[in-house]
């Protein structure tokens, strides 16, 4: 969100380049996570296989 007065669009680099990181971060997160679930959903499959 800009600041009141300020004209839209306007955002400081460094807060845009600051966000950018945080969903960078976020995204690799999301990717670690559904890895683990993954995991942990093929795992119990495998052992009833067996």
């Amino acid at each position: 969100m800009s600041k009141p007065g300020a004209s839209p669009g306007s955002a400081p680099p460094d807060d845009i380049e600051q966000l950018e990181l945080r969903i960078t971060a976020l995204k690799q997160q999301a990717v670690d996570l559904r890895l683990q679930l993954y995991e942990r959903t093929e795992e119990p499959q495998a052992a009833c296989a067996v």
